[in-house]
């Protein structure tokens, strides 16, 4: 068992959870297994909280792998595959152990539905935060506009930014942006209770 507070681990550890809490920590043979309790027999395996990963493409699936051909690139004449690689790259990041991501960069209405189906039970995945789509003065390295809102000035920032959240994000993401258009942005973004 990690704890995750940096302490050594504990060998042949016990963990006793009642509902959605741990009640108990400690090692076999020195901590009492409640009667009728479920046991999951984790010998050999590693117990310790949770992963979470601040900066997540659930858009992209690994390295070196040419998007282009099987995503939203003009090499690939396919149907639009987006969802369907969000839904690996999240079950790929819950089984290596990472329950909380923060999605910085899809289609907006995807990543928010997606989200809340995640929520819901009714999909696989880590607890998402999403910014959705970049909000950019350069948007021409992504082929998709769904990806991207890009603006020439701090008032389409700020116009952005309350899309953006009126779409449901939890957080925005500019990039390549100018000073006074990110405290456009920013300002708009802090003013309803959210990140950038």
């Amino acid at each position: 068992l990690i704890d995750g507070h940096g302490g050594p681990p504990l060998h042949r550890s016990v963990v006793i959870i009642e509902g959605r809490k741990i009640k108990t920590v400690g090692r076999e043979g020195e901590i009492p297994i409640p009667a009728g309790a479920k046991v999951i027999n984790a010998h050999a395996m590693t117990v310790m909280p949770g992963l979470v990963d601040m900066h997540v493409h659930l858009v992209l699936l690994g390295g070196g792998v040419p998007y282009s051909q099987w995503q939203w690139g003009t090499d690939w004449k396919g149907p639009n595959r987006t969802l369907e690689i969000m839904k690996i790259a999240a079950r790929q990041l819950l089984m290596h152990g990472v329950t909380t991501v923060r999605d910085v960069g899809g289609d907006t209405k995807l990543s928010v539905d997606f989200r809340d189906a995640i929520n819901a039970g009714k999909e696989v995945g880590p607890r998402l935060f999403v910014t959705g789509a970049f909000i950019s003065r350069a948007c021409s390295f992504l082929a998709q506009p769904a990806f991207c809102t890009q603006v020439t000035s701090p008032e389409e920032a700020a116009a952005a930014a309350r899309q953006r959240i009126a779409a449901g994000a939890d957080w925005v993401k500019a990039w390549g942006l100018q000073p006074a258009d990110i405290r456009a942005l920013a300002e708009v973004t802090h003013q309803a209770g959210k990140g950038v």
